[in-house]
């Protein structure tokens, strides 16, 4: 909980953000385990290629619900009108201010109209992404350990090739993903700040 001065220049959250994930319905495995972040990350920043493939940060797609709490003098209540998330590097993001629902973001200005109170004020971002990294986080296990289902082909080999490997040809774009695919930015990246417009 952090204590702000009485004026009403722009507000910015810094941290540390409490964080939860969940899946889609249907989704059987466990997300990740809730996290404090003390700043804001880019999920792929976390662990290396194919460590902890099942769970780790690096490869989610779901939701990651982004909370926090800021205190707010009576002239900042009244003229802070507005939640900037800053950039998304991919999927939306739902944001909720003192449990009221302000919206979704997808595109620039990634804003929100919100209204806020004097004292403790509640700001919540909930992101969902979409599964491009989560299908290559699924490269590293066996079928009976990936969190997706689906009728894709999983290339457990770098798309250069590989000499020992089983198959005939190179994976290709239009074969499905390889463990050498690049991952996508994922996440809330920031720099979330309270505005007055």
């Amino acid at each position: 909980l952090r204590t702000l001065g009485s004026h009403a220049d722009p507000v910015g959250l810094t941290g540390p953000w409490q964080v939860l994930f969940r899946f889609p319905a249907g989704v059987t495995a466990q997300p990740p385990a809730p996290v404090t972040m003390a700043e804001l990350r880019d999920f792929t920043t976390f662990g290396v290629d194919g460590q902890a493939a099942g769970t780790s940060l690096r490869y989610f797609a779901g939701t990651a619900s982004y909370s926090q709490k800021v205190t707010l003098s009576k002239v900042e209540a009244i003229a802070l009108n507005t939640v900037s998330i800053g950039e998304l590097p991919s999927g939306t993001a739902r944001v909720y201010v003192n449990g009221t629902d302000c919206g979704v973001v997808w595109c620039a200005p990634w804003e929100v109209p919100a209204k806020f109170r004097e004292g403790e004020n509640s700001v919540v971002v909930e992101v969902t992404n979409n599964w491009h990294n989560r299908l290559l986080g699924d490269c590293f296990l066996s079928e009976p350990e990936r969190v997706t289902k689906s009728t894709l082909r999983y290339w457990n080999i770098p798309r250069k090739g590989d000499p020992k490997k089983p198959w005939s040809r190179d994976p290709t774009i239009f074969s499905g993903y390889s463990i050498s695919d690049p991952l996508q930015p994922s996440g809330l990246k920031g720099p979330v700040r309270l505005l007055g417009r």
